[in-house]
């Protein structure tokens, strides 16, 4: 798992969310986490002014038939951003990458001198 500000998502929670509270514009705020997911290896799929869904596929994993595929939803309303897994909650290699990927954005953030709070993964309201 990563050892950054945020850890990888507990396997036993299904569609595991964490939020983050960012003292920087949500323009920016999202462009530096589709940036980060992207070098951890997610691709956006949909993108529009409140957030992005990102996929990563595991490809060896998708040809020997068995998962491979990670998509996470990230939204941001106000100062908070919500990260949501939309699909592939067990999928390992997903969930160390997005991890990253989400540990470098705070630390990115932080350097540009933006606050940044992260809540633990959980799962969604009932």
């Amino acid at each position: 798992m990563s050892r950054g500000e945020v850890s990888g998502w507990p396997t036993d929670i299904w569609r595991p969310q964490l939020t983050m509270r960012v003292g920087a514009p949500p323009g920016t705020t999202l462009q530096v986490l589709l940036e980060c997911l992207d070098a951890a290896g997610y691709r956006v799929t949909e993108r529009d002014e409140h957030g992005f869904r990102a996929r990563r596929v595991a490809w060896l994993d998708r040809i020997m038939l068995e998962g491979g595929t990670t998509d996470l939803e990230v939204r941001a309303t106000g100062a908070d951003v919500l990260v949501r897994v939309a699909k592939g909650a067990g999928e390992r290699g997903g969930r160390t990458r997005a991890a990253d990927g989400l540990s470098a954005a705070v630390e990115e953030l932080r350097r540009r001198g933006s606050p940044v709070r992260t809540t633990a993964w959980g799962p969604p309201p009932p």
